[in-house]
This record gives C-alpha cells, sequence and structure tokens, in this order.
C-alpha cells in the first residue's frame, strides 16, 4: 500500500513539473486581449516542436489546437494546410 502511494505522489509530480513546462512555452495573449477583446479569438501563435499545434488566444489564455489529420499549421497564414505548402 505505501509502495502505491509513492507512485502515485510520483506520477503526479512527473505531470506537474510536465505541466509548469509546457505552461512556461504559451504565447502571451493578454497584449492583444486587451487592444481589442472582440479579436481575441483570431489571434494565432505556432507550437514550437510540432507542427501539426499551434496556440489560438481567447479570453482565458492560450489554447494549443491541433490541425485535421496529415495538416500543419503555416506559421504566416495562420492556418492548417497540407506540409508540402506550409511554412512551418
Amino acid at each position: 500500500m505505501k509502495l502505491l502511494v509513492q507512485i502515485i505522489c510520483a506520477i503526479a509530480l512527473i505531470l506537474l513539473i510536465v505541466d509548469n513546462v509546457s505552461a512556461q512555452k504559451k504565447p502571451n495573449c493578454w497584449e492583444y486581449f486587451k487592444d481589442d477583446p472582440d479579436t481575441i479569438d483570431q489571434v494565432y501563435f505556432p507550437y514550437e516542436g510540432n507542427c501539426q499545434y499551434y496556440w489560438q488566444c481567447t479570453a482565458h489564455g492560450a489554447m494549443r489546437m491541433k490541425c485535421p489529420p496529415s495538416m500543419n499549421f503555416d506559421a504566416e497564414t495562420h492556418q492548417c494546410g497540407r506540409p508540402d505548402d506550409v511554412v512551418c
């Protein structure tokens, strides 16, 4: 029983560390929100390290989004497209 509790605590600690590391990479949407709160959901950022993902700003901060299967996020057009046609 004691071993099980230790394993659960270790897993929780690892998840907390991973969550904090990924939170540090989120873009700051606050500048866009305070400038024009009505268009905050139209602000996008590329996700470093994986072209299938991107950040979309919301009133609650950046949310990680995923392009449809076999598509990547284009950092220039801020849309998902075929991997051969996008700038990742």
